[in-house]
């Protein structure tokens, strides 16, 4: 019942429509949080179905291992290499702060 309201859902959005590097983060990051926090749900189903659709599974589960492996500072670095063209690195204002010593990290790497 849920799958089938969740793909009509997402007829009457349209995703088909959106921009290529904009529906290749949106795959990649649903994929990263529902393999990893809700592995057998049906939102995981029509993704999986969605992402198999638009040739980003490979993608998607690449960038999701890359992404969960990394520290904090390498996923925000990942987000604005991998998606450059829609997050502008130069228009984010980051600040690192590391509660175990203290101190802040004003440029992430």
């Amino acid at each position: 019942m849920q799958i089938e309201h969740l793909a009509l859902l997402s007829e009457s959005v349209n995703l088909h429509t959106v921009p290529d590097v904009e529906r290749r983060l949106a795959v990649c990051l649903h994929w990263t949080f529902l393999t990893h926090v809700l592995p057998e749900s049906p939102n995981f189903q029509l993704l999986e179905s969605y992402a198999r659709e638009c040739g980003l599974v490979e993608i998607a589960t690449i960038f999701s291992e890359q992404f969960l492996a990394s520290s904090k500072e390498g996923k925000a670095s990942m987000l604005f290499s991998e998606f450059a063209d829609i997050l502008p690195r130069d228009r984010a204002a980051l600040e690192y702060i590391n509660s175990m010593t203290g101190t802040k990290q004003f440029s992430i790497p």
